[in-house]
């Protein structure tokens, strides 16, 4: 046996996926006047950059990007919490969970997960809200969300914030 080798770094990289706005859409059936059953699909793109650094060669640092397409299916439950901020508001805390889909190298690798969250928002109806009548609101909720599979860099689960303002059409 000879002498193990000295060990040899040929370039270290670092890889991230910046935040992204993106579009949501959801509907719901409620089932008492406390809970709501709801479905919706998202999506977004998000940047992936990978910084490529200490170059055996002595070459300049570098990062390189892709621009995501993320798509994500999703169900859940919205329990509407009897607390009272007056007429036209409501409170709720939100549960599910859904499909996640991911095309990157110019939508020619196709990457899924699964996507679980929790949360809590408030409903602020501008008409109606009450009753058969057609409503008109705005929700705003802050979720929790653990993402599972898709592009990692590292086999876990991975948690991160979402922040929503959407228009509320009841029917």
């Amino acid at each position: 046996m000879g002498a193990a080798p000295v060990p040899f770094t040929l370039f270290s990289t670092s890889s991230s996926i910046a935040p992204a706005a993106g579009v949501l859409l959801r509907a719901g059936f409620a089932l008492t006047r406390a809970i709501t059953i709801e479905g919706g699909g998202g999506f977004s793109q998000p940047s992936l950059t990978a910084h490529v650094s200490q170059d055996a060669e002595q070459a300049a640092a570098m990062d390189a990007s892709e621009r995501l397409q993320q798509f994500v299916i999703d169900a859940g439950v919205v329990w509407h919490l009897p607390v009272h901020v007056g007429s036209r508001t409501r409170l709720f805390a939100a549960g599910g969970g859904g499909y996640l889909r991911q095309l990157h190298r110019e939508r020619t690798l196709v990457e899924t997960g699964r996507v679980y969250y929790a949360g809590a928002g408030v409903d602020v109806w501008l008409r109606g809200g009450h009753g058969p009548s057609k409503s008109l609101g705005i929700r705003s909720d802050a979720r929790i969300n653990w993402r599972r599979n898709g592009i990692e860099f590292e086999q876990k689960t991975r948690a991160f914030p979402t922040l929503s303002v959407l228009l509320v059409l009841g029917l």
